[in-house]
């Protein structure tokens, strides 16, 4: 059993931004008056009990959980599923163990096993933000533009779809969901046991595990951070370049889950999934959205391409420089986006206009943005292969970290491993709070982004998901 605890932290609910305070009850229940409130942003809540809604309230046809938490100014109460994040090892209260932080709701609760007995109803304990999944990019690429550090914080948006670029893209659109805004380096990713392959689920909805590729009967529900065996996969084929992953769940079933909906963790070369060197992704606590080079769905038939990932995230998320560090190349402050406006939808502009990719102003559609050039001589082996077998040996990768929310780096700064440089945001041609990451190689190490562009790489040469 994992020694890592079981934390909880308040953020609210993702759906409703207004929502800065949660209340504490005394027991489970909305009924019960509440002991006190707590600020959304609370961290570092250790959970002592969890315990079903006693009057059996639901949303979507899922029971709210409550949690039995002690904050850390030692008050202790109840809190819902669906205004916390968890994260730890939750398997003696019905969790999964979750490396990383992940939105309590979207989980679904497998057993009612607690370690600490139940409170007796009545009995009052001794005296306890913000958005969801995203959006897109660009397909005009921005000219040198430099500026200094954005201030501007967008408010929250809803869950998103569609997105421009040049490259084909989307097909899922996850909605409200997960991830309080993470303090400190990024946390590495669970470590495979010597000859074993994991794969995390980055689905904020969860994934379906199957009996078979694409259209095979669904044998169970994976949830968002569940960890499955990787045991081998299967190209989908029909001119995409999605794969299907083997793996094994915790009660031993076996089926395949698509490979955009999975982190994998450890060297997975012999299955075509990745060599386990890549950058992880550049935030502790994400989702996945929107990958490269795939057909939107038939309702965004407009916005055919797609030139990098989309990961969702909370407003406010550390964006965090890749481990060995890298050189800040160029960086934009959005003109025409403003706290209460940040993009364009909030102008009443439609997503994916080519007036927006035009306009300088709008940052070509990629609002507040970051550009950060990794060397070759520091790139993971795996990348500098994947460079070579383009023609391409020797090049730096450049990255644009799109729709900040703001940023601190400046044109030149050297950034550490993991150093944070700034925010996630919903600004520009966005629909709700995502990073939009594209990447980029070439040989000049000097070269702005839009010299780049005959250097566009699908981000899966650098980066795990």
């Amino acid at each position: 059993m994992s020694t890592q605890p079981f934390i909880l932290h308040v953020n609210g609910n993702p759906n409703v931004p207004t929502i800065l305070e949660v209340k504490v009850r005394p027991t489970p229940g909305t009924t019960q008056t509440e002991l006190f409130k707590v600020p959304v942003g609370t961290k570092n809540c250790r959970v002592l009990e969890v315990q079903p809604d006693p009057q059996g309230t639901t949303l979507n046809g899922k029971v709210f959980q409550w949690f039995r938490i002690v904050l850390p100014d030692n008050r202790e109460g109840w809190v819902r599923d669906d205004l916390v994040q968890i994260t730890g090892d939750g398997r003696s209260y019905g969790y999964p163990l979750l490396p990383m932080s992940a939105y309590a709701f979207s989980i679904t609760r497998t057993s009612n096993v607690n370690p600490v007995g139940t409170v007796t109803p009545g009995t009052p304990p001794s005296a306890s933000t913000t958005t969801t999944a995203p959006a897109t990019t660009p397909t005009t690429t921005p000219a040198a533009t430099t500026a200094p550090a954005a201030t501007t914080t967008p408010a929250a948006a809803p869950a998103a779809t569609t997105a421009p670029t040049t490259a084909p893209a989307a097909t899922t659109t996850p909605a409200a969901a997960p991830t309080t805004p993470s303090m400190g380096p990024v946390v590495p990713s669970p470590t495979a046991p010597t000859g074993t392959v994991l794969a995390v689920c980055i689905a904020n909805r969860g994934a379906n595990l199957r009996a078979a590729p694409v259209g095979g009967a669904i044998i169970a529900k994976v949830d968002y951070m569940t960890q499955l065996t990787v045991i081998g996969s299967s190209a989908q084929g029909g001119g995409t370049n999605y794969m299907w992953v083997n793996v094994r769940n915790a009660a031993g079933q076996t089926g395949f889950v698509r490979n955009s909906f999975l982190k994998i963790v450890g060297n997975a070369t012999q299955w075509g999934l990745g060599a386990g060197d890549e950058y992880p992704a550049p935030m502790r606590a994400y989702w996945w959205v929107r990958g490269f080079g795939i057909n939107f769905p038939a309702n965004d038939a407009n916005e055919v391409y797609h030139d990098g990932w989309d990961l969702g995230a909370v407003t406010g998320e550390p964006m965090l420089a890749g481990p060995r560090g890298g050189v800040v190349t160029q960086t934009n402050v959005c003109q025409k986006c403003t706290p209460d406006k940040p993009n364009t939808l909030a102008w009443g502009i439609p997503v994916g206009s080519d007036s927006v990719f035009n306009d300088p102003a709008w940052g070509y559609g990629y609002g507040n943005f970051v550009v950060i050039r990794y060397d070759n001589n520091l790139l993971p082996a795996s990348t500098q292969q994947r460079l070579a077998q383009r023609s391409l040996s020797g090049a730096h990768v450049f990255v644009i970290y799109a729709h900040l929310a703001n940023f601190t780096a400046r044109n030149g700064q050297q950034l550490a491993g993991y150093e944070q440089f700034g925010t996630c945001g919903n600004t520009g041609n966005s629909e709700a709070t995502h990073v939009h990451l594209e990447v980029r190689a070439g040989s000049n190490p000097n070269a702005q982004w839009a010299q780049l562009r005959p250097g566009l790489l699908e981000p899966g040469n650098l980066f795990s998901r």
